[in-house]
């Protein structure tokens, strides 16, 4: 075999793990950089715990005003009294 053929298929060889190795090693910096965003953006960022009582919070100052009206409401009604179904019929017989 001539050397030239050596030459060129060691040259092919060389160049594919060159390339390989320079691919491997740009595939990992991107992995680490991704990784290192994830955790800054993490730490930035609630967990679903702390979402959860957020949501619970703005509900009860939310609804806490309407339960308040609610009860208000019930207290008058109790006060009020009841008509029955034979005085409701003696009045309109009244007039």
């Amino acid at each position: 075999m001539p050397i030239t053929v050596i030459a060129f298929v060691l040259t092919i060889l060389t160049m594919s793990f060159v390339f390989g190795g320079l691919t491997l090693k740009w595939h990992n910096d991107f992995k680490l950089r991704r990784d290192r965003q994830r955790a800054e953006l993490s730490g930035s960022s609630m967990g679903t715990g702390e979402l959860k009582a957020l949501i619970q919070e703005a509900m009860a100052e939310t609804v806490a005003p309407i339960e308040e009206r609610l009860e208000l409401i019930e207290r008058n009604m109790r006060q009020l009294p009841e008509r029955t179904s034979t005085s409701a019929g003696s009045e309109s017989s009244d007039s």
